[in-house]
Parts: structure tokens; C-alpha cells; sequence
């Protein structure tokens, strides 16, 4: 947790500590986690002595086991906790309450108690996340977690221990309390929240659930009441019709194509799960000031307030509706103002190595005893090399496909020129200039130019030639906006006697639709773009990234507008999946 990001997830910094056998669950996971557990308790308590080769002296580690992450199920294993159905399954251990229907165990963490309620054990009033949040800190939870183990290990039958488990939501001690207090953090604070499997599994498919009439309907509800059912029949199909449109426009960079964000822009629903979005976007980060924690915080607990309200309405019937990736978005912007950016402590590292070990795998007939023996040669083979490796990043253009034009269009020739007046350049005049069709990014992606795809049918491409750009704000001191624009070509243009690569961008656009904006909660852009007077020149250091921008049928105002998409997790996948050192131009 000493190192920068951008260095701790590269693929040679993650040495896997084993491997658990498959293909079932194991029946007790603590037996796994012995051995490693037991070396590094060892390693804690006497110290691991390291030689300096830099200042030639001896010195003792202790090392500080900092996190324990894992998916929601494994963890309540991990930590000896009830999982997402118990009467107490917050992850965080906070001491809200869940509900259940009259005559079944499973309990739903509903905030809003349902009209006519009454069930035994839970028929408590409505709980506001103001006064969660005000009664939960990390030092609370370890006291309270510690006070209610003790009950559940005094209890002298199994009947007391049951009731004490399902009071306290404690199944058994865990094996990280083994560890000396002082080089751990407590139980349960140990483990942080979800930043990967909540936003894009688990709530992505609670909405889409509700939105295709594709959750169970209790007995004594009735669908036709289900408002928010939409995304059914034609319109599922016009859906569909939509996002197939828009995948020319979408860079190579995103993977998969999205979902449509414009689909019912004006409708309640839309709205409050546009609350989410906004906050998730926050949260996924890398560089969140306290005011994006305010911000982020405000968001989640309406959007998981505002969602019972909508959905389940103080139905009994609809409690199943509630789940606990509802419940954990309220914690999220406080676990980042404790813990630092969820993005840098998501489980994308584990899951990722997941995926390098499994290429890897070359004896299927004995794939976990393959992979314990290839883990530790590369944990050897890691360890050796990372004394003699140096990653130096330079700027490298490779030249593929120019193209000399030796009289610019007027435009084109007005924006060089005040660009290279910009940089005090004696003769800031442009008689020709060497186009250059791509640009490879600091961040792995790959942006090119109306005049390298602008010839190819765009029902044939995945469009990359649309830039995120930040532009100055007119004093030093204020931060950069940031503005969309579109590629027209990259060059190299001499600049006080050294050759500097800029992109010419044609057709900025303008700031977004205000009306739309602010009532998506910011997550809904569309602008429209510009003519000729808005070619510009800048330097390739503006540009952040490569976004999607698409036509939008919706809210076109009889002009050219466009909607923008960027990519989710941009800066957290930078990060796991290591990003190019070199820029490189083509």
C-alpha cells in the first residue's frame, strides 16, 4: 500500500500467496488460509530482516496486513459472518436491521417499514441513513463486533447460539483475529467494500430485473401495478435497434457496447437511477476531493432512500425487491473518505490474476498442483528480477502513413498558426504540415482522426477519433475544464527549434445541454457540434482520453447533437491492466 497504483497492480507486482482447489467450494476455507496466515503471523510477531543493497545496512520488517477483499458470499466465510440474507448482513457490520415476510427466515435490508408490518423481531420503525452513518464508525464496529462475538462464544447450547447468530449476525470467529492486533487493522473494518461486483453486477441486475419483468412477483402483489416495467415487447426490440446503431461510434478501447443513456430521460425512474450513476462515477476515481465525497455521499443515500419509495412502496410483499447492493452504496463515500479511492482497492487485481493464472494453465488433468508450482517460480522469478528492472517512459512516434499537405485549408492554417503564436515561435506561419493518423495514449488507448477512418463507411468501424481535451480557464492558478472535440489529424510542427506532436481538432463542441444535464444528475451529455469556428490546435499533453460520441435522435433540437459515453472505470482499468509508458504517434 506504500507504492503508487499505477505500480502496485502491474502483473509482475502480484504475487499470489496459493491456490485453493477446485472445481467445488471447499467445505472449510479456513484450512486454506492456515498455512499462508500462519507464516505471515510469524513474520508479524519476530520480524523478517532485509538487507539494503542502497545504504548496505540491515533492517526488520513487520509486515501490516492492510486489507482482506473478496466478493460478498467468500467474504462472510472469510470473516465469520452471516451472508447477505441474515438479520444483520451488511458487510461493514454497520447495525441497521433487515426485514423478512411473516414466516420466512430471510431477512431484506428495507429502511422504510411496509404498511400494516408486523413481524416479530424486525417490526422496528423507519430507519433514515443520517442516523446509520451517525452511529456507525470504524471504531464502533470493532467494539461492537468484539462484544458480540463474545455472546455467540458463551453460548452452552445450540439453540442460545443460534438465537445469539442471528441477533449478532456472527456465525464463528475469524481466522484473521490469529493475527497480532498491531500489524492488522480490526475485524470487520479489515475488509472494504465492493468496488467492482456492485456497480457492475449486483445492482446493474437488481434495475434491469425490475425494468424486464424479470423479478418474482409475490403472491399478493400485482404486476400490473409495476409501473416501471419498460424495456418489454417493441420497445425492448426498438431498444436493442438503438445501441446496434451506436456501436460504430464506440472505440475499440470500450470492449462491449452499453446501453442506450438516453432511453426515458424524462421519467422518475430514469432520474433517481441516474443518482446512482452519478455517484458510482465519483466513487470510481482515482482523484476524489472532499467535495466529490459530499457530493457522492448525498447521491447514494437518496438514491437507496428514493428507491424503496418507488419500488417497493411499503409493501410487504415487495421486500424481496431490497437487497443489500441497495444498502452498501450508502457506506461507499465514507469508506472513501477512511480508506482512499475504492478504485485502488477493488477486487479488478484478484479477478484479473485470475484470469493471467488460467491462460496460463497448460495441465488440465491436475490444473491446482500446475498452478501452485508455476506461482512459485514466478514469486522467485518476480523477486529477483524486480532488483534489476527499470521502467523508463519516452515518447516514440513511428512512422507508418504520412501525408504532406502543403497548403492547409484556411481553417485548418488559422489554428496552426495561432497555436504556434501561442508558443512564441518567431515565424508562426504554416505553409505545410505532415499529418499523422494515430495517437497511442499514456493510458493504453488508441485515438485516431477524421482523416485516417473518415474515407471508411462507418457501419465497418469502431470509431476512436472522438477526444476528451482539457483547456485552460484563463489564470494559472484554476483548475482545467474539460471539452469533447473531434480529431481531424495529428502532426509534428517544429517548436523553438524541436519537433513537438499537436492534434488538430475540427469541430469542437459546445458545452452540454444545461436542461439535460443537470436533470441526469450529470451523467446525460449531449452537445452539439461545431462548424469551421471550431477547429483548434493543441497539444497532444490535452488530451485525456478517447470517449464515444454518437448521434442523438432524441434530443436533437433540429441541429447536429451528439451524446457522449465514456469509458467506465477508465482510470482504475489504466491502472490494473498497466498502461503504455509511451506515447507513440503513427
Amino acid at each position: 500500500m506504500d507504492l503508487n497504483p499505477a505500480t502496485r497492480y502491474k502483473k509482475r507486482h502480484v504475487l499470489p500467496g496459493g491456490v485453493v482447489g477446485g472445481p467445488g467450494k471447499p467445505k472449510n476455507s479456513d484450512s486454506f488460509f492456515f498455512p499462508g496466515l500462519h507464516h505471515l503471523a510469524v513474520l508479524q510477531k519476530h520480524g523478517l530482516t532485509i538487507w539494503d543493497g542502497l545504504t548496505l545496512s540491515r533492517f526488520v520488517s513487520h509486515p501490516f496486513l492492510a486489507l482482506v477483499t473478496a466478493d460478498f458470499v467468500e467474504l462472510a466465510r472469510l470473516v465469520g459472518t452471516v451472508g447477505h440474507s441474515g438479520k444483520s448482513g451488511c458487510r461493514l457490520y454497520c447495525p441497521r436491521k433487515g426485514r423478512r415476510k411473516p414466516g420466512a427466515p430471510q431477512y431484506y435490508p428495507a429502511l422504510l417499514k411496509p404498511d400494516g408490518y408486523e413481524a416479530v423481531g424486525c417490526d422496528h420503525g423507519d430507519v433514515q441513513w443520517p442516523s446509520i452513518l451517525s452511529a456507525f464508525t470504524a471504531e464502533s464496529a470493532v467494539a461492537r463486533y468484539c462484544e458480540n462475538l463474545q455472546v455467540v462464544e458463551n453460548s452452552r447450547l445450540q439453540k442460545e447460539h443460534k438465537a445469539n447468530r442471528l441477533e449478532t449476525g456472527i456465525v464463528k470467529p475469524s481466522i484473521f483475529l490469529g493475527l497480532p492486533e498491531r500489524h492488522r487493522l480490526g475485524i470487520p473494518i479489515i475488509n472494504p467494500g465492493d468496488n467492482m461486483h456492485l456497480p457492475c453486477l449486483n445492482i446493474t441486475d437488481l434495475y434491469f430485473s425490475l425494468w424486464r419483468d424479470q423479478m418474482d412477483c409475490d403472491r399478493s402483489d400485482d404486476i400490473a401495478t409495476w409501473d416501471w416495467v419498460v424495456l418489454t415487447g417493441d420497445v425492448w426490440k426498438e431498444h436493442g435497434k438503438e445501441v446496434a446503431a451506436a456501436t460504430p461510434y464506440i472505440p475499440g478501447s470500450f470492449d462491449r457496447p452499453p446501453r442506450n443513456p438516453a432511453e426515458k430521460i424524462n421519467k422518475k425512474y430514469y432520474r433517481r437511477y441516474c443518482k446512482g450513476v452519478r455517484a458510482m462515477r465519483i466513487i470510481m476515481q482515482l482523484d476524489i476531493t472532499m467535495k466529490d465525497i459530499e457530493e457522492a455521499n448525498s447521491l447514494f443515500t437518496e438514491f437507496c432512500t428514493e428507491f424503496e419509495e418507488l419500488y417497493i412502496q411499503r409493501l410487504t410483499s415487495r421486500l424481496h425487491f431490497a437487497r443489500q447492493s441497495m444498502h452498501v452504496p450508502g457506506h461507499m463515500a465514507h469508506e472513501v473518505r477512511r480508506r482512499g479511492p475504492g478504485g485502488i482497492y477493488s477486487q479488478w487485481v484478484i479477478e484479473r490474476t485470475i484470469g493471467n493464472l488460467g491462460e496460463e494453465i497448460r495441465q488440465h488433468s491436475n490444473a491446482s498442483s500446475f498452478l501452485t508450482s508455476m506461482i512459485q517460480r514466478k514469486t522467485w522469478t518476480h523477486s529477483q528480477l524486480e532488483h534489476m528492472m527499470l521502467v523508463i517512459g519516452t515518447v516514440l512516434c513511428l512512422r507508418v502513413t504520412v501525408l504532406v499537405v502543403l497548403c492547409p485549408p484556411p481553417a485548418e492554417s488559422a489554428a496552426l498558426t495561432a497555436y504556434l503564436s501561442s508558443q512564441a515561435v518567431t515565424q508562426a506561419h504554416c505553409d505545410s504540415v505532415i499529418r499523422w493518423a494515430r495517437l497511442r495514449l499514456p493510458n493504453g488507448q488508441t485515438a485516431r482522426s477524421v482523416w485516417s477512418e473518415g474515407d471508411t463507411p462507418i457501419k465497418q468501424l469502431r470509431a476512436s477519433r472522438h477526444v476528451k481535451i482539457a483547456t485552460a480557464t484563463g489564470t494559472s492558478s484554476a483548475p482545467r475544464t474539460s471539452r469533447m472535440a473531434e480529431v481531424l489529424y495529428f502532426a509534428l510542427l517544429e517548436v523553438n527549434s524541436r519537433e513537438e506532436a499537436v492534434a488538430v481538432l475540427v469541430r469542437k463542441f459546445d458545452k452540454p445541454d444545461f436542461r439535460v444535464y443537470v436533470k441526469s444528475f450529470k451523467t446525460y451529455w449531449t452537445a452539439r457540434k461545431q462548424g469551421d469556428e471550431g477547429i483548434a490546435c493543441i497539444s497532444v499533453k490535452d488530451i485525456e482520453s478517447v470517449v464515444m460520441l454518437a448521434p442523438d435522435v432524441h434530443i436533437s433540437h433540429g441541429e447536429d447533437y451528439w451524446y457522449l459515453m465514456e469509458k467506465p472505470g477508465l482510470q482504475v482499468a489504466s491502472v490494473v491492466l498497466g498502461p503504455s509508458a509511451n506515447v507513440e504517434m503513427t
